[in-house]
């Protein structure tokens, strides 16, 4: 009956992140459970979710009709208030990331989280599904030949030319890194990749790879 929250990180970024972005995303986490977002997430949206979930799937009936009507009206003010407010802890996440270690990591690992997206996507199409086409191999020489104007197209396509809708829990991420440049900056001059980290991630890649994508023969 105990509810302990877990931090879920994905192998691609390991590749693309250096220690200090990977360091300036886990203080932005820490930040959220610090402060008890996921509950916010959890009790607020969640609910809203799950009862409108329960609305759109019930049938009509008309002796219900104010009823149902007096319900949507109140979980429309009730998501229009909270979605305003999940921006907010992601602001107040960022900045508590870029107070620990500086904004400069933050806003290069939003950023490139951002870019490799699409990357990815665009690997897992080319993969082969055999385990010795590794995908995670395949995606780190993809990133290493990203450069130039290539990585300038998809960084204005997916971070400078992303605008904010009024529906949207998280706030655009050009906007938040416009927002981290008049933070404390840092020098991030370490562009070692975070997957060194793991004891042996090569190993770690080739299960993951073979458990995820491969094809069953």
């Amino acid at each position: 009956g105990v509810r302990r929250p877990v931090l879920v990180i994905g192998l691609p970024v390991l590749h693309i992140w250096s220690m200090e972005e990977l360091e300036s995303v886990l203080a932005h986490e820490m930040a959220h459970l610090r402060h008890r977002d996921i509950d916010f997430q959890r009790e607020v949206l969640g609910w809203t979710k799950s009862i409108r979930h329960r609305m759109d799937s019930a049938p009509p009936h008309t002796s219900r009709y104010w009823r149902r009507r007096l319900a949507e009206s109140m979980l429309v003010w009730v998501e229009y208030f909270a979605k305003p407010v999940s921006r907010q802890m992601e602001f107040r996440a960022d900045q508590c990331s870029a107070e620990t270690t500086g904004s400069t990591s933050l806003a290069s690992a939003l950023e490139k989280l951002a870019v490799v997206q699409p990357v990815f996507t665009e690997v897992l199409t080319r993969s082969d599904g055999s385990t010795d086409t590794n995908v995670y191999r395949l995606l780190s020489r993809t990133w290493k030949r990203l450069k130039g104007p290539a990585y300038d197209q998809l960084r204005q396509k997916l971070v400078d030319g992303v605008t904010s809708h009024q529906d949207d829990l998280h706030p655009p991420v050009g906007q938040r890194i416009d927002r981290l440049r008049t933070l404390h900056q840092n020098t991030n001059a370490d562009p070692y990749p975070s997957l060194y980290v793991l004891d042996n991630p090569n190993r770690i890649e080739q299960l993951l790879h073979n458990h995820l994508f491969a094809r069953p023969d």
